[in-house]
């Protein structure tokens, strides 16, 4: 195949895309896989206009559900004032939350740092104290007095 039927062939596929038949199908179905990629570098119009039909095929539709849904509930709810106050309300509510839980966050590093860290023999909250094993080291007060009289 010389340089202008490569040529012919090239704008035969896309301008005429109705009209081309071949007899076996397997050729058919090699066709369609490069006659798709040819169109859309071509022109994204035609392509448009040649493959006007849907593809229904389930496991499309599972791969466009979530997208549609989206879409849907955009559509539907959002695109209102009701919508567009409910989205206001999820987004102030969120915002709350997130500060909470900042201030949580940042009362709990200030009480460590400045309130139960900041002596060397308090390890931990106070609560625990009683939880801890005693240290054999450390004599009892009542023991150093005995010893001491």
């Amino acid at each position: 195949m010389n340089g202008h039927n490569l040529f012919q062939h090239f704008m035969r596929n896309i301008f005429f895309k109705h009209t081309f038949r071949v007899v076996s199908k397997n050729v058919v179905d090699k066709g369609k896989k490069g006659l798709g990629g040819t169109m859309l570098l071509s022109s994204p119009i035609l392509f448009e206009v040649n493959n006007k039909e849907e593809e229904n095929a389930p496991k499309s539709e599972y791969i466009f559900l979530a997208g549609k849904s989206i879409d849907f509930l955009t559509q539907k709810i959002f695109e209102n004032e009701f919508g567009t106050s409910i989205l206001y309300v999820a987004f102030f509510v969120a915002y709350l939350s997130l500060l909470v839980h900042d201030n949580k966050i940042n009362l709990m590093v200030r009480k460590l740092k400045y309130k139960y860290a900041n002596n060397m023999f308090t390890v931990g909250h106070p609560n625990y104290k009683m939880y801890l094993p005693k240290n054999p080291l450390i004599k009892n007060k009542q023991t150093n007095k005995q010893t001491n009289k």
